[in-house]
């Protein structure tokens, strides 16, 4: 992203994938947040939009577990999700923060966002998610089959 070096995208496989620096902790500038929030909804929706005709199914990385702090970012993209993508495009929001396992199908009451929240740490065994891009939409626990048996 333009002046924000700490966000990346890429498409591989008709996916597009989106790594975010939303963070979670205490708030040090409300008006830094909020820029930086906002900034990451509208590149995020134009990144969707660019890739709109080919994209098949779309996995957000970010770190924070969403709480009302980061409403800028989320209302939004629930917002976008419901009424211009129709929930018509499966996504996945992967996060870590709490350092607990969660599996949330239908986020922010969207159909087409599940959120995986991984606990990491050394001693977690590694987790294997799929990414199933398929022409006709997909459910999302459909779209993201996840392998948490794995050995290191």
């Amino acid at each position: 992203q333009q002046g924000r070096p700490d966000n990346f995208a890429f498409v591989h496989k008709s996916s597009l994938f989106i790594g975010l620096n939303i963070v979670g902790g205490d708030i040090h500038s409300n008006s830094e947040w909020t820029t930086r929030l906002t900034e990451q909804f509208e590149w995020t929706k134009e990144l969707i939009e660019g890739n709109r005709s080919s994209t098949r199914s779309v996995v957000i990385f970010g770190h924070a577990n969403p709480n009302h702090r980061h409403n800028t970012f989320f209302r939004p993209l629930q917002a976008y999700i419901q009424d211009v993508l129709q929930n018509e495009i499966p996504m996945l929001y992967v996060n870590g923060d709490k350092h607990e396992w969660s599996y949330d199908p239908n986020f922010y009451e969207q159909p087409s966002l599940l959120r995986i929240m991984v606990s990491g740490g050394a001693t977690d065994l590694p987790l294997q998610v799929h990414v199933i891009a398929n022409e006709e939409y997909v459910d999302p626990v459909d779209s993201f089959p996840i392998d948490r048996r794995l050995e290191s």
